[in-house]
């Protein structure tokens, strides 16, 4: 009898550190689904970030030219503002130099469009 309950208590001991390990490796899955959804987030977020440094112009006159191109029409400073996310005072420094050098025509005050 005595071998028959030291195995008993022998097969208890290996059960209860079956279950923790079930527990553990329940865990592990459970970090390492977490951890490849992160991943796939930030490798969405970077191909957002290189679309958008591609896409978009980040110098203002850039902006300022796509902008009025797009638009086909002449366009007054608020609106260009606006198309081109920037401020009024970023379209007005900006459009200084590019109406001297002929990219940009003045259409009357505060109103401009693409020098074709």
């Amino acid at each position: 009898m005595k071998i028959s309950e030291n195995l008993k208590e022998h097969l208890r001991g290996i059960e209860r550190r079956l279950r923790k390990a079930r527990i553990v490796v329940q865990g592990l899955q459970t970090a390492h689904d977490e951890i490849e959804m992160a991943i796939w987030d930030a490798e969405a977020i970077e191909a957002e970030q290189e679309k958008a440094a591609t896409v978009a112009p980040t110098h203002p006159g850039e902006r300022i030219i796509r902008a009025l191109e797009s638009a086909g029409r002449p366009l007054p400073i608020s609106e260009i503002a606006h198309r081109a996310e920037l401020t009024r005072q970023q379209v007005s420094d900006a459009l200084r130099p590019l109406v001297s050098a002929g990219d940009v025509q003045r259409v009357r005050r505060g109103v401009y469009r693409r020098a074709r």
